[in-house]
């Protein structure tokens, strides 16, 4: 019981942060998150469910589903990116995430115009795509999109055998929680911007724990379950 309440504590924590802020993109990774920890056990995964459901039902958040403004200007951003990516496919504009909203390096007036009308931005409004995958194309081109996949997916590939294979149940639990926590930063990622301090230093986090659950289970035999 002790270690149900140590455990429910500060996930209760987490879903009050989730629902005061009311983030699209924080309901959808908790969602996925939330079906990969609990996908063996269907009657804490219906009960969880129902229960964001109800949240979102008789909440503010309900407002925060619909079609508006926001949407539109990220809608606006992958489209001008799209455009931009034509120009440099293969290296893409720069590094620095500020690149494509600096107006020396990529003209509004020039993207502006080969879009539609409905999908032209301000000068104001004019910054980085709000989906990783677009916005590692536009600063590192298809070359650094194909490198930034190879890692992601080099890491799902080892957190999904850790959690079928693993030779005890510490190894599979760890490796089902990293693998949840890898498909928050995925979904988050490709909703709003993510690359900045605390967002990267949780990724890197993710990546690191993967290698260590990896080494510790290469280094156990099938029945030591000392840490099961």
């Amino acid at each position: 019981k002790t270690a149900a309440i140590l455990w429910a504590l500060p996930m209760l924590l987490l879903i009050s942060v989730t629902i005061l802020t009311q983030t699209r993109s924080n309901f959808i990774a908790l969602g996925c998150s939330i079906f990969i920890l609990f996908f063996k056990n269907k009657k804490i995964l219906f009960a969880v469910a129902i229960g964001l459901i109800l949240v979102i039902l008789f909440s503010p958040v309900k407002n925060r589903l619909k079609y508006d403004g926001s949407v539109h200007h990220r809608l606006s951003l992958l489209v001008i990116a799209a455009e931009v990516i034509k120009d440099h496919p293969i290296t893409g504009i720069g590094f620095g995430i500020n690149t494509m909203a600096d107006h020396k390096l990529i003209d509004p007036d020039k993207y502006n115009a080969r879009v539609a009308e409905k999908y032209r931005l301000g000068d104001d409004l004019f910054n980085w795509p709000h989906n990783m995958l677009v916005n590692i194309t536009v600063r590192l081109g298809v070359v650094g999109l194909i490198l930034f996949c190879s890692i992601l997916v080099g890491d799902f590939i080892i957190l999904v055998r850790l959690a079928r294979l693993g030779k005890n149940g510490f190894i599979k639990r760890w490796s089902l929680c990293l693998l949840s926590a890898l498909a928050m930063f995925f979904v988050k990622g490709n909703l709003e911007p993510i690359f900045s301090t605390i967002p990267e230093t949780i990724f890197f986090i993710i990546l690191s724990l993967s290698a260590v659950l990896w080494r510790m289970n290469n280094n156990l035999s099938p029945q030591d379950d000392s840490l099961a």
